[in-house]
């Protein structure tokens, strides 16, 4: 067997255990409104809001899905920060960071649950808590979003305002 190929199989079983949420143990979380969360964490305090997209705020401009229809009062941008910072994962290790991105998502599925939202806006901020594109953690999110979509819901990649991310969003 050649190098290259045996280092693609390694590589794809690697990728494949990456994002899998489902044996790993989640913080418990405070519902404080019906957007906003809370909970402990090694790191600190980490928050979680669902920001009210509309194209005054967050305009949506491009998706690379079709069955993309948006209705302006059922779409949310997915926004978390720890120990009050945007950098998200500047100070974390990584089983720290899967720990509470495990307990990002226990959220985002409750809040699906609940409120039953058209579409969720999902984007990274990079280091310096910048809303701007961040390749490391768009993969990530990727990742994370492709092994854990909600059922009925389908994800697309998407750019609002010139920052690149992703979108889940109901079918059709």
């Amino acid at each position: 067997m050649k190098i290259n190929k045996l280092k693609n199989i390694i590589k794809e079983s690697y990728i494949k255990e990456i994002g899998d949420l489902k044996n790993i143990e989640t913080y418990p979380y405070n519902k404080e409104s019906m957007r906003n969360y809370s909970f402990d964490s090694n790191l600190g305090e980490v928050s979680v809001h669902f920001d009210t997209v509309t194209p005054f705020n967050f305009q949506i401009i491009k998706v690379k899905n079709t069955d993309f229809n948006p209705q302006e009062d059922e779409q949310y941008n997915i926004l978390f920060n720890i120990g009050g910072t945007q950098s998200q994962f500047t100070k974390s290790n990584y089983s720290e960071l899967v720990k509470i991105v495990a307990t990002v998502k226990e959220i985002i599925d409750n809040f699906i649950k609940t409120y039953s939202p058209y579409s969720l806006l999902i984007t990274g901020v990079d280091k310096k808590g910048e809303i701007k594109t961040d390749k490391q953690k768009n993969t990530l999110y990727l990742m994370i979003a492709t092994k854990n979509i909600p059922q009925g819901y389908r994800l697309s990649e998407a750019v609002a305002f010139e920052v690149e991310g992703y979108i889940l969003f109901k079918e059709s």
